[in-house]
């Protein structure tokens, strides 16, 4: 991803690896690269990585 082609967002979540974060930090800083969407390929990674609950209604957040 080079700089510019990037958008940097947030999804809040309440998974496993976000639920133990402090207030207001529960969610996952994501990535979408525009080269890759403008490719018609949807590319987008969360930090932390969201691993969703064994019994969770959602894979995604």
């Amino acid at each position: 991803m080079s700089a510019g082609r990037v958008i940097v967002g947030w999804s809040p979540c309440v998974c496993p690896p976000c639920d133990g974060r402090g207030r207001g930090l529960r969610g996952h800083r994501t990535y979408l690269c525009l080269d890759c969407k403008d490719e018609h390929v949807t590319t987008k990674c969360y930090l932390p990585h969201h691993v969703p609950t064994e019994n969770a209604e959602y894979r995604w957040p």
